[in-house]
């Protein structure tokens, strides 16, 4: 058999004359993040209004746990957050204590009013969610 040798053409195209999306298809390092880069850390004004949202009933272990928890997140500074962690966890065993005897006196009788209420948190949550994917368009097509 004889070997056939496939030639080759060289493209030179001007990346300024491209549409911005098919630019950013063919040099994916230089195109923009969909959103500003964030923090790695939890703390509270790394993060987006969406993030800070807690779908869990105040009044459930989780929900108390998260809401309790999110106090660690107001500073910078390791010896506070430590102490605010320690803080939280002394508070975090409270509210379990409050939590586990409301269910012992009111029980079952609150399920129903729990389930709306947290398709009321979700909704926020998620109001929130397009509002800043709106938000992230419009500056992104700025």
């Amino acid at each position: 058999m004889k070997e056939v040798s496939k030639g080759e053409i060289a493209v030179s195209v001007n990346a300024d004359a491209l549409p911005v999306p098919v630019r950013d298809a063919l040099i994916p390092a230089g195109a923009s993040p969909p959103v500003p880069v964030q923090r790695s850390s939890h703390i509270n004004a790394a993060k987006l209004e969406s993030e800070k949202v807690v779908i869990s009933a105040p009044l459930s272990y989780a929900g108390s746990a998260a809401r309790i928890w999110k106090l660690t997140g107001i500073t910078d500074n390791m010896a506070g957050r430590i102490a605010l962690g320690l803080a939280a966890i002394i508070l975090i065993l409270a509210a379990w204590s409050v939590v586990t005897s409301w269910y012992l006196i009111f029980g079952l009788l609150l399920v129903p009013y729990r389930l709306i209420r947290r398709s009321s948190r979700k909704s926020k949550r998620e109001a929130l969610q397009h509002r800043e994917m709106m938000a992230a368009i419009q500056t992104r097509s700025e």
